[in-house]
Parts: structure tokens; C-alpha cells; sequence
């Protein structure tokens, strides 16, 4: 997708949340901590197409994220929400627990670009492997057996 469609896109996801939410007439501060967790996840996305992310990704992010600011309720809700999708790790149990505000494209994103600073530690690499496959719908150790 070239940046054009994906730019006018990403606005017409926008101006619809942004036509639901003024509709909304909800208090000051609730309508200004979802402007805000908007124009902070709009700029996190395209950091995400700098890096060069598929479109796809960014775009259901963006899609997913829209989605959970309309039904916000709290500004508290609204300042987690604007945050990256980032699941709790369980050390002893060496399992990741997600919550409510959780998007899959978003993790995914945010392990690829980890694993460009650092090697992931055993645990993380199975997570992003995992939801590598979720994600694209793919069994990649079919793949790698042919």
C-alpha cells in the first residue's frame, strides 16, 4: 500500500472516531483524554510506517485502538489504552497475561522492534513466534519443513 492510501485511510478511521466521540457528549475532561490517546496513538503509527511496517498491521492497530477510545469511560481507561500493547509477564509461570486494551499487531510490532536492539531472551522469542503465526495466520514450522 503506498503512503497516500495508506495516509487517507488512516484519516477517514480518524474523522469517523472523531464524529462518534464529539457525538458522545461525554464531560470535558473524558472528551479531552480521548482526543489525546488519539493524536498519540496516530503519531505512534506512523513511527510504526517509518520503521516500515506493513499497512495492514498499522492500519488494524489503529483500527482496534479507535475502537477501545470510543468506549472509554474514564480517563484513566484513555491514558492505558494510548499506551503500547504490552502484556504482563509472569516469571514463575513464564506465561504473558493480557488485558481488555490488548491488540495483537501492536505486540507483535513492539517484539520486532525489540528483537532489533537486543536478542529476545527464550521466553519472548516463543511469544513473538507465536504471535508471528497468529497474526499472519501462518504455521511456520510447516513452512520451515518443506
Amino acid at each position: 500500500m503506498i503512503n497516500m492510501e495508506f495516509d487517507q485511510k488512516l484519516r477517514s478511521m480518524e474523522t469517523d472516531a472523531l464524529t462518534d466521540i464529539a457525538l458522545s457528549r461525554e464531560n470535558l475532561q473524558l472528551f479531552t483524554a480521548k482526543l489525546n490517546a488519539l493524536a498519540t496513538i496516530k503519531r505512534r503509527c506512523y513511527k510504526y510506517r517509518e520503521h516500515g511496517f506493513r499497512s495492514e498491521f498499522i492500519l488494524a492497530v489503529w483500527a482496534k485502538k479507535l475502537e477501545l477510545i470510543k468506549k472509554a469511560s474514564t480517563v484513566k481507561q484513555c491514558e492505558i489504552i494510548q499506551q503500547p500493547s504490552a502484556p504482563k509477564y509472569h516469571k514463575y509461570g513464564r506465561t504473558f497475561e493480557t488485558d481488555g486494551t490488548w491488540v495483537a499487531e501492536e505486540e507483535l510490532i513492539q517484539w520486532s522492534l525489540a528483537s532489533l536492539r537486543a536478542p529476545l531472551p527464550p521466553d519472548a522469542f516463543k511469544r513473538y513466534f507465536d504471535l508471528f503465526q497468529q497474526v499472519l495466520g501462518v504455521n511456520i514450522q510447516e513452512i520451515v519443513q518443506i
